[in-house]
Order: C-alpha cells, then sequence, then structure tokens
C-alpha cells in the first residue's frame, strides 16, 4: 500500500476552509449523518462550484457525467466528475485493456466541501460507480492521484481498486480546459495544413494555433488505479 507522508493538497485546503468559515455556514445546522446522504447526478455547473474551490488543479475537464453526494437533500457536500477517453490526453490507453473507447472511463475530477463529514469521498465514489453502471456500457474506470498534490491514492485503495503503477510523463497541447496528446494535436496541425494545399507551413499553422490560446505543457506523472466493472 502506498502511504504519504506529506498532507495532500485538497486536505490542506479544506483545513483552510474550516477556519475562514467557522462558526458562520449552514453546514452547522444540517444533519452530516453519511448514512442518509444521498448520490445523484448533478448538472455541470454544480460540480464546477466544488471543483473550482477545492480540486489541486482548479479548473474542469472535459466530463459527460456528474455526481454529488447530498446532506438534508440538498447541501452538496462532494462532487465527483467522469469523462471518456476525450478526458484523457493518452490516446489509446483503452488498448491496454482491450476494449472500445467509448468502453473506458476517467474519474477526472474530484473533490469535497471541508464540512463533509470523513467517509463522503469513499460513499461517492461508489455510489457514482453504480450510477455510472446503470447510465453506461462504461467497462474500465481509471483515477489518477497526482504527486505534485501529495495525493497517494488512499480512496482508491480503501475501495479495492487495482494499482496500475504510475503514468507516463505526457507532453500535452492545451487550451479551455481541453487536452490534446502531442500526436493528435501534431495531426490537427496537419489536417489545417492540407486545407491550404500546401501554401501554409506546420511550423505557421502551429503559430496560429498558439496565439489563439494553444499551449503546450508537460504532464509530471500521476498514480493510476484501475477498477473493472
Amino acid at each position: 500500500m502506498l502511504k504519504s507522508h506529506n498532507p495532500a493538497h485538497q486536505y490542506k485546503i479544506r483545513v483552510e476552509k474550516e477556519k475562514e468559515y467557522k462558526g458562520r455556514g449552514f453546514w452547522d445546522k444540517i444533519d452530516l449523518d453519511l448514512g442518509k446522504a444521498r448520490v445523484r447526478r448533478i448538472d455541470k455547473l454544480t460540480a464546477e462550484k466544488i471543483i473550482y474551490e477545492y480540486e489541486w488543479l482548479g479548473t474542469m475537464a472535459s466530463t459527460a457525467y456528474h455526481y454529488g453526494i447530498f446532506f438534508d437533500g440538498i447541501y452538496c457536500g462532494g462532487v465527483v466528475c467522469v469523462g471518456g477517453m476525450e478526458a484523457l490526453a493518452s490516446p489509446s490507453l483503452n488498448k491496454q485493456f482491450g476494449i472500445k473507447p467509448e468502453e473506458l472511463a476517467i474519474f477526472a475530477r474530484g473533490a469535497c466541501a471541508f464540512w463533509s463529514p470523513k467517509g463522503s469521498a469513499s460513499k461517492l465514489i461508489s455510489y457514482a460507480l453504480k450510477l455510472l453502471k446503470k447510465e453506461t456500457n462504461k467497462k474500465v474506470v481509471i483515477a489518477f492521484a497526482d504527486l505534485d498534490a501529495g495525493e497517494i491514492g488512499t480512496v482508491y485503495q480503501a475501495a479495492n481498486w487495482w494499482y496500475f503503477g504510475k503514468s507516463e510523463k505526457l507532453v500535452v497541447w492545451e487550451k479551455d480546459e481541453v487536452q490534446l496528446h502531442n500526436k493528435n494535436f501534431g495531426d490537427k496541425v496537419t489536417r489545417i495544413t492540407e486545407r491550404f494545399n500546401g501554401q501554409v507551413s506546420r511550423v505557421k499553422v502551429q503559430s496560429i494555433l498558439m496565439k489563439c490560446g494553444w499551449k503546450k505543457i508537460s504532464l509530471p506523472p500521476k498514480h493510476k488505479y484501475i477498477y473493472i466493472r
């Protein structure tokens, strides 16, 4: 089992938020009994509110399914955002499992508010998987733990997900919360160049795309966890 000697980023954020809002929030009056909490599908805007405030990356990914854990029926204490291959920089990860691209799901973002009780993340992930099974044909689910954020994937270890080692260090192109693998971005440049019948160089096309907001970044390795449905 992986162990960390440093507190994760999200834990630090929750501690800071608790100090900031202590004694002046609705959470002091609601029922935080985890047994009564319910997990249900939510819209992306609801998920964004918690992700932007608590998640390490501070951005949303390309996700289609969003789930939240609710207390007293109306108070959302945590969210998980699920996407497909479009939420992943690697263009062929599905091939490792012998499945179609549309059968792979990515737990791309997730976070809980500081006032949510211990165990909220575990229950949220567990029930999100059940709802995902009802709503989709996903066969393999992948989640990542960011080393830079001090994460080791404790919640996935506790839920008996399989540890799949560290991901490779990737070079990606990013714009408006969309990431393209370096190869996919190169294919995009090629398609645009072909439209001009070779009259515009690849260097020129790439320069134009960069002026439009595309930027090249290097992603550090992450711990990778797999859930087989």
